[in-house]
């Protein structure tokens, strides 16, 4: 959906969609015409998905060139639907069952009239549209390309983010694991720089167990969305860095909105915004957001995939259900409340807010 922005085509596929619209628009008074020429020109928003420099002229004649012949069996066909189409009337169904088969049905289209070999296919840029599709290919090719996906727990993280380059860096349940830990450090740092400084051991966080969740969705956070740019190690530190500040912000933000608590205060560092976020401590957190994308979270991977599965998986489920009681009752009975610890904020300790 963003890649007209991406590619910086915005305007050439919103000006070709502006004038397919009108002309379809113009055509439709005449009925016949306009069913006409609804499906002649159906496939000009595909060629414009896969190739957003196409201008409307070369559009135009690729659709009426592709969909030649072809018309009556696609007029059939939707007629055919047309019962799924009119469950739009019933509320959700169309967007759960009609916007779903409808889509399906009309990239089929696009795709099954693209094979054409009379077609002239130099606008075609997307060769893997060339290609067979993945279902239609004989079973013992498919279980030849799926072999890597059924091996992946096989490999170490290296080995898996070049096979597979998908949405999340590692599976879900490493991330769970990485979750923890980082929960887990965060906690330890806390208590532990209370510990130094008052000579005191305070439960430092949130919840009452060994876990501060704003350490374990920063660092989570950092791994799963800035894992794509390890290559780039400066960039990835100022992105950790804003992806911090926003986080801590918002969270210290809701403490005082939601809950009238302050679990940190920098007015007191130089260079701090409303006493929730500074400098020193963000830059803190973009250097370790560099340890786990390099070092913590492939070392929490392959120790992970070395504990057989089904323990792998249960010990995720025990420390989710944990950590889920451990925040309802919070919710029931009130957050950690330790000396130092979620103090109640007052005209003097409240954060500068009048900016």
């Amino acid at each position: 959906m963003l890649a007209p922005f991406h590619l910086h085509t915005l305007l050439n596929v919103f000006r070709v969609m502006v004038i397919y619209h009108v002309v379809l628009a113009l055509w439709a008074p005449t009925i016949i015409g306009g069913i006409y020429k609804y499906f002649q020109y159906r496939m000009v928003p595909y060629l414009l998905a896969e190739n957003p420099n196409i201008g409307w002229r070369e559009a135009r004649r690729l659709s009426k060139s592709m969909t030649d012949g072809y018309k009556w069996q696609m007029f059939l066909t939707e007629l055919y639907w047309l019962p799924v189409m009119m469950l739009t009337a019933i509320p959700m169904a169309g967007l759960l069952v009609t916007v779903p088969l409808m889509s399906e049905l009309e990239s089929e289209f696009y795709f099954t009239l693209r094979a054409n070999p009379a077609i002239d296919g130099s606008f075609f840029i997307e060769r893997a549209f060339d290609a067979p599709a993945y279902v239609t290919l004989p079973e013992e090719e498919r279980d030849a390309l799926a072999a890597p996906i059924y091996l992946m727990e096989d490999l170490d993280v290296g080995e898996r983010r070049r096979v597979v380059r998908g949405p999340l860096p590692y599976p879900v349940v490493d991330l769970i694991y990485c979750f923890f830990a980082f929960c887990f450090v965060g906690w330890v740092w806390e208590v532990g720089l209370h510990f130094f400084q008052a000579h005191e051991w305070v439960n430092r966080g949130t919840l009452y167990g060994p876990w501060i969740p704003i350490y374990g969705f920063g660092g989570v956070g950092i791994v799963a969305l800035l894992d794509r740019y390890r290559e780039t190690p400066v960039r990835l530190f100022w992105m950790a860095v804003t992806l911090c500040a926003v986080l801590e912000y918002a969270c210290s933000w809701v403490l005082d909105f939601m809950f009238d608590a302050s679990y940190w205060d920098y007015n007191d560092m130089l260079f701090n915004v409303n006493g929730r976020i500074c400098l020193a401590g963000l830059l803190a957190f973009g250097l370790g957001g560099l340890l786990g994308v390099y070092v913590a979270a492939p070392a929490i991977s392959r120790a992970v995939h070395k504990i057989p599965q089904r323990l792998r998986f249960a010990g995720a489920a025990v420390l989710v259900a944990a950590f889920c009681a451990d925040f309802c009752y919070c919710l029931l009975n009130g957050f950690n409340g330790g000396e130092g610890v979620g103090e109640k904020l007052t005209a003097d300790t409240a954060p500068d807010t009048s900016e």
